[in-house]
C-alpha cells in the first residue's frame, strides 16, 4: 500500500523537477549573463566564509546575530505553540528537547522554554538598542524588533517581565476584527 503511494507520487516529482530544470535553462543566460546575478544560495556560505582582507565576513557583522535572534524568539514561540500537537504527531521541538535533557515535567519544559524566549527577545531589544546605525539600517533594526513582538503577540505567548513596544499608530493593524 505505501509502495503503491509512492509509485503514484513518483511521477508528480519527476514533473515538478523537470519544470524547475527547465525555468533554470530558460533563465540562466539572463540572470547569469546580462544581470551577472549569482545562484541565491551561494551567496550565505559565500558570505560565511568571505575574505577579510576585501569584506567583513558575515559572521561578525551584528546584523546578522540580531536577526538570527529574532528568528530563534520566533521559533522557540511557535513551538511553544504547537508542542501538544507536535507530540501528538511524534515529532520533537524545543520544549520536548529541554523536558528530555533535563528530565523535567512538560509544564516545567514549556515554562523553561518561555524564559529561554523571554530572555532572546530581551537580548533583540538591548543589542538593538546598543546600535549605533543611522537611515535604513536602524529602521530596519525598529522594524526587526516591532515585528517580532508582534508575532510573539500573534502567538499569544506570555511576557511577565515587560510591556512590548505597541506599533506606531499610523501604521495599519493586522489583526483580524
Amino acid at each position: 500500500r505505501y509502495a503503491a503511494r509512492t509509485l503514484l507520487r513518483a511521477p508528480g516529482f519527476a514533473l515538478i523537477a523537470a519544470f524547475s530544470i527547465g525555468l533554470s535553462a530558460l533563465f540562466r543566460k539572463q540572470w547569469l549573463v546580462r544581470e551577472r546575478l549569482s545562484y541565491p544560495l551561494v551567496q550565505v556560505p559565500l558570505g560565511i566564509v568571505a575574505d577579510t582582507q576585501t569584506q567583513q565576513p558575515l559572521l561578525k557583522n551584528r546584523l546578522f546575530w540580531h536577526i538570527c535572534q529574532a528568528s530563534r524568539v520566533v521559533r522557540l514561540a511557535n513551538d511553544l505553540r504547537s508542542s501538544e500537537r507536535d507530540t501528538a504527531q511524534g515529532r520533537f521541538n524545543a520544549a520536548d528537547l529541554i523536558a528530555a535533557a533535563g528530565q523535567l515535567s512538560p509544564a516545567a519544559a514549556r515554562a523553561a522554554v518561555v524564559r529561554l524566549m523571554e530572555e532572546e527577545f530581551e537580548g533583540l531589544q538591548k543589542g538593538v538598542a546598543r546600535e549605533k546605525r543611522t537611515g535604513v539600517t536602524q529602521q530596519f533594526l525598529a522594524h526587526l524588533v516591532e515585528s517580532t513582538a508582534m508575532l510573539l503577540d500573534y502567538y499569544h505567548v506570555p511576557d511577565s517581565r515587560q510591556a512590548r513596544p505597541k506599533p506606531p499608530e499610523d501604521r495599519v493593524s493586522l489583526r483580524a476584527s
